[in-house]
């Protein structure tokens, strides 16, 4: 929101709840149509780097859910519509950075098929409907978990394979699909 009051657009938190896991540009795009969305990226990033800036903790059951894909013999790869280095920088802050093999920033929904194909994936996670989009193009099993601001029946409606309701519920599913 600190972005968008500095470039003199209100915006509350239920105005943004909607788009999370979106692009920033589609944001902008979005909630403020006649604003540059380059201005917005880069007052965003200045707050998002700053020591205000909210916490970013690793979300309930991610340790756990890369453990579990490790354990089978698994690479964990993260591909996010976030920056590359932002996302380094959250995996950092969450203590999960050594838990994953390979990063991929700045793509969003079939954006991102590319980068799962290149890495072999064969599961992806995720909590948008974007995400859904993402590993259906890319041949992938379509986890959704409902902690994003999609709830459950949109991420069926999406396509997803499975939706579960929290990332502590992956380890189980995951070692009943992979052996």
């Amino acid at each position: 929101m600190a972005g968008f009051a500095d470039l003199g657009v209100e915006v509350g938190e239920a105005d943004l709840v909607p788009l999370l896991g979106f692009p920033l540009a589609h944001k902008a795009a979005q909630l403020a149509p006649r604003l540059d969305p380059e201005a917005f990226t880069r007052q965003y990033r200045l707050h998002y780097r700053s020591d205000r800036a909210p916490s970013c903790p690793a979300a309930p059951g991610a340790a756990a859910a890369l453990d579990a894909v490790r354990d089978l013999g698994g690479r964990c790869v993260v591909v996010s519509a976030k920056a590359e280095f932002l996302v380094h920088e959250a995996l950092a802050h969450a203590g999960l950075a050594k838990a994953v093999d390979a990063v991929h920033g700045g793509v969003f929904a079939e954006g991102k098929a590319p980068a799962l194909r290149e890495e072999g994936a064969h599961v992806y996670v995720g909590d948008h409907p974007g995400d859904v989009v993402a590993a259906r193009v890319a041949g992938c099993a379509a986890v959704a978990v409902a902690t994003g601001a999609t709830e459950a029946d949109g991420l069926r409606s999406a396509g997803a394979d499975v939706v579960l309701r929290t990332l502590e519920e992956f380890p189980a599913w995951y070692r009943t699909r992979v052996r």
